[in-house]
């Protein structure tokens, strides 16, 4: 089905050219679900490989979002991980401005170090 998805092309005979079909029809980003379907069933990352990690990471939360406030076990296990906070709740956060203003200081900030 992410496959499907990735080309944004109707299969005919295909059960999932529905989806792409279902995601023209609302405005969705076909190639984004099909980011979140491979997200959705691949094997999950082990504490110890967090622990190893050498990657900057990003922990960004809406103020509003209930459901995911508790980010202290993951800035354990990442040794490389910030934490900002922006506005909205779970599926609002991504079209806030201070979303898109933490995504880049983040981003400016790696880029100077790599500079």
């Amino acid at each position: 089905m992410a496959r499907i998805l990735e080309g944004g092309r109707v299969v005919p005979g295909h059960l999932a050219s529905a989806h792409v079909v279902m995601a023209r029809a609302t405005g969705l980003d076909t190639m984004a679900l099909a980011g979140v379907l491979r997200g959705a069933i691949a094997e999950g990352v082990s504490p110890a490989a967090l622990k190893r990690s050498k990657v900057p990471v990003l922990l960004l939360n809406g103020k509003a979002d209930v459901a995911n406030q508790k980010v202290q076990g993951l800035v354990e296990l990442i040794p490389h991980a910030e934490v900002a906070a922006c506005e909205g709740d779970h599926y609002s956060t991504p079209f806030q401005p201070s979303f898109q203003e933490a995504v880049v200081r983040f981003v400016e900030r790696q880029w100077a170090v790599l500079g």
